[in-house]
């Protein structure tokens, strides 16, 4: 048996929301049958009307009844506002709890109030509707202290959900708005919207501390990050950190419309092979929507992006790992999030990034280097900068985070690895590695 769906959705625009659109939804069990959206007059009469969409939903379609495009269930925006693996974990939890059935249309509109993004929903057009079924009451972002978010997301992987109290139910659910695989949660940290993310069960390294000090060490080498801070709770047992990143979907009291990567090209939602899509699909989506006055800065920082994930042996570079923030104007390239480095050996990245596919070298950063906007010796200067402020300090910075000892030697062996000559082609990139150690 179907069920229909419907509802209003919302979008931040001069301080406080306003209708875009209606969303439409038919499912039955697991199949999504249809997904329309039709944009409000009032909203596409608006100056600052920004699309919720650019490739889907652009506000060129007007008021036409748009159905998702061929080969999506449902449209990429409103994927970008579904929960990933750990929140979906937590839902699901909550639905059965409350013996009601979860279907995609819950997951899209069922969230915290400072839910990621720019978007809310609701059964009219006067404002958004804070409680769905699967939405976890009135609970604000701001009561959910880190040890209590830290202790649930404990207890959840442990012990599961039916038994835990009920604060811990009513913690995971406020918070568990946030994409991603790993235990997270929304929360606030010294007075400002951040994510605190959790130890995983079955970690056979200390996350939180690694990937603290990555991004530490990102911003180190000139990169783009978001404020990040390390939070250790200790009660008499080891790695109890929490590692913390400032929300950058939020610019003083406004809310800022984000969509993924994977949004931005229309990336499929199927199975797809590393290296399917690469780092110059994401140059041409910033060519073709991005923000006038900052393109070629976006395109520089996203090849400096993916250098630094090469040194750092990162292999979680998909598409929603990198995002499109609208600054008003245009889209401009989020900050670097989500980036620790593959502990069993650099292998590829997951989107190509030139002649060689995925494979981590400096030759084949520099392959397709025009494709950024750069000369091949901008190019050579950025790969060389960023080679030798890596190798100077990495170290320095992962012992200042804390990382443990073991870890450390993984490490040191997983970074020297980047190094061997026999990855480079190119006698350019190889001019640009730094002299072995005896």
């Amino acid at each position: 048996m179907s069920t229909e769906n419907g509802a209003y959705v919302f979008v931040w625009r001069s301080g406080g929301f306003v209708p875009a659109g209606v969303l439409y939804m038919v499912e039955e069990g697991e199949e999504v049958l249809q997904c329309r959206f039709q944009y409000e007059p009032d909203y596409l009469r608006r100056k600052d009307a920004v699309p919720l969409d650019p490739m889907s939903l652009p506000l060129s379609v007007g008021e036409t009844i748009v159905d998702s495009p061929t080969g999506f269930r449902i449209f990429p925006s409103f994927l970008d506002q579904m929960p990933d693996a750990w929140g979906q974990r937590v839902l699901g939890a909550v639905a059965a709890e409350k013996n009601i059935p979860l279907t995609y249309f819950d997951l899209i509109v069922s969230g915290a109030k400072d839910r990621i993004g720019a978007l809310a929903y609701g059964d009219t057009p006067d404002g958004p509707r804070w409680d769905y079924p699967l939405q976890p009451g009135f609970m604000e972002i701001a009561e959910l202290d880190l040890e209590t978010l830290l202790d649930a997301a404990e207890r959840f992987q442990a012990e599961g959900f039916h038994d835990l109290p009920r604060i811990c139910k009513e913690y995971l659910a406020t918070g568990s708005s946030v994409g991603g695989a790993r235990p997270k949660s929304l929360c606030m940290h010294r007075g400002r919207h951040a994510v605190a993310k959790f130890k995983a069960a079955g970690d056979d390294f200390n996350v939180c501390r690694v990937e603290y000090a990555t991004m530490r060490l990102a911003g180190a080498l000139g990169l783009s990050v978001p404020e990040v801070s390390l939070v250790s709770l200790d009660n008499g047992q080891s790695n109890r950190d929490i590692f913390i990143v400032e929300r950058f979907d939020r610019s003083g009291g406004d809310r800022v419309h984000i969509i993924s990567a994977a949004t931005a090209i229309r990336a499929s939602t199927g199975l797809v092979k590393l290296g399917t899509y690469s780092y110059q699909d994401i140059v041409q989506a910033l060519n073709v929507h991005g923000s006038p006055s900052h393109l070629q800065a976006d395109r520089m920082e996203l090849f400096r992006r993916m250098v630094f994930n090469m040194l750092v042996a990162n292999e979680d570079d998909h598409l929603r790992n990198h995002s499109f923030l609208h600054d008003g104007t245009g889209w401009r390239l989020s900050p670097l999030y989500d980036v620790v480095p593959g502990f069993h050996g650099p292998r590829h990245l997951y989107l190509s990034a030139g002649t060689q596919g995925g494979l981590m070298s400096l030759s084949n950063a520099l392959s397709k280097c025009e494709a950024f906007g750069l000369y091949r010796k901008q190019a050579k200067d950025i790969v060389g900068e960023l080679v030798a402020g890596f190798m100077d300090t990495w170290e320095r910075i992962f012992l200042e985070a804390g990382v443990p000892p073991a870890d450390m030697s993984q490490l040191r062996r997983l970074f020297d690895c980047v190094r061997l000559e026999e990855r480079e082609t190119d006698p350019e990139a190889r001019e640009l590695l730094p002299r072995q150690r005896n």
